[in-house]
Parts: structure tokens; sequence; C-alpha cells
């Protein structure tokens, strides 16, 4: 008798690199804002509002906990137990999964699409490559 497993978990850490992308693109318009000959209020404006951006990232980053993902494969459903505390996730009908970087679509029972992006240092690789295995299998 083979004793299947019924939960799969991931730890999801906080992922420095989606940070350190944010970082540069928020260093990139700004180094191209500063540059272009607008007017000075729109560009003044335009400086403002991408500092916001490298401000929300850089607090969202500082204040970001670690999150379970859980997968039960009798329900069929997902867990994201951490700050929010979803049950009973559905996955989206469409995701974006690749060697580094894996973007998942969920539902919630009330209807809200949601998503996580976790890149390979969210996850140690050998989780990654399960989650990938796991999602890959549940898209076909």
């Amino acid at each position: 008798m083979i004793v299947a497993k019924n939960h799969q978990q991931f730890s999801l850490r906080p992922s420095k690199t989606l940070l350190l992308a944010s970082i540069g693109l928020a260093v990139s318009i700004l180094l191209l804002l500063s540059s272009l000959p607008i007017v000075f209020w729109i560009k003044v404006l335009a400086i403002i509002t991408v500092g916001l951006f490298f401000y929300q990232s850089i607090t969202a980053m500082h204040s970001a906990q670690t999150e379970e993902l859980v997968f039960n494969s009798e329900t069929n459903l997902w867990n994201l137990r951490g700050r929010d505390n979803l049950t009973e996730l559905r996955l989206g009908s469409n995701q974006f999964i690749t060697d580094w970087l894996i973007i998942i679509y969920f539902t919630t029972p009330e209807g809200v699409v949601f998503s996580r992006a976790i890149t390979k240092d969210v996850v140690n690789s050998t989780q990654h490559h399960q989650l990938r295995a796991l999602l890959l299998s549940r898209s076909i």
C-alpha cells in the first residue's frame, strides 16, 4: 500500500529579486524623467509619483512576512497562511511558469482574483521545482 501526501506545503519568504527589480525600475524612470525636456511641473509631479512607488516598494518589503502556501489534493483547494490567512482558494485558469519565476493566480470564495509572484529566492530549489511540477500537472 502506498500512502500519498494529501497536503503539500511551501514556505514563501519575501522576494529580494522583486525588490531589486522595483528599485531598478524606479531609478531608471527617475533618470529618464530627469533627462526629458518636458514641462517642469509635470516632471516634478512624475518624479514625486515615482518616489512614492519607490517608498511603497521599500515599506512593503520591510513589512513582508513569511507565508505558508498549502495545497490539499483531496479538495483541490489552496490555503495561504500569513498576514491575510486566506482559505479555500481555487487555482486560476492561467499560470505563468518559467525556470526562475512562477506567477500563480488564485480566486477567493468571494470571486476576487489575486496573484503571487514566486522567484527562486522565495522558496528553496526543491520546493520551487515541486511547485512548478504541481502547477504544471494541474494545468493539463
